[in-house]
């Protein structure tokens, strides 16, 4: 489903449901050497289920997120602010900013009747391509990957890969 199909389908969805059910956005920054933080927008700590069936704890911590725009070479950015009270986001950010493997934010979205499946399959998974450490929060842009841009097909058809190629 399209980006714009989902926030329609969203928004009739929140217009017509129950007063007493939440909208929850949660967000994971992972890396590769520098593990992975969870993090809910929400006043206590919840435990969700991912997309893959496991259950993960995620911290109460105030976050922004501004959704994708779409630039002219078709590249989608978002901008993102978590908080930085405690200063662990801004330790994992220096300690991952040298590394040669990018560092990804996903976005998940649940509504509180139902904390054990994401309102989508698969989360909005986006690579961190900037960000700035402040006194009281980290911000940075991330982006999905430029697929307007490379060729296609990206992958090469030999015959030590396929043999029956003549």
């Amino acid at each position: 489903m399209a980006d714009s199909q989902w926030e329609d389908a969203a928004r009739e969805a929140f217009a017509s449901a129950k007063k007493n059910i939440a909208y929850l956005e949660a967000i994971q920054i992972t890396h590769p050497t520098g593990g992975d933080f969870y993090f809910v927008k929400n006043k206590t700590a919840l435990t969700l289920t991912l997309e893959d069936l496991s259950v993960v704890e995620h911290e109460p911590i105030p976050f922004k997120l501004d959704r994708p725009s779409q630039g002219e070479n078709g590249a989608q950015e978002l901008s993102f602010s978590v908080s930085n009270i405690d200063r662990r986001v801004s330790d994992f950010i220096t300690a991952i900013k040298n590394s040669q493997e990018p560092a990804l934010i996903k976005w998940r979205v649940y509504l509180s009747d139902d904390l054990t499946t994401p309102m989508r399959t698969n989360p909005l998974v986006l690579t961190i391509e900037s960000f700035s450490v402040g006194m009281f929060s980290v911000t940075g842009r991330a982006r999905f990957m430029d697929v307007l841009n490379r060729p296609y097909p990206n992958e090469i058809y030999n015959r030590q890969r396929f043999p029956s190629l003549s």
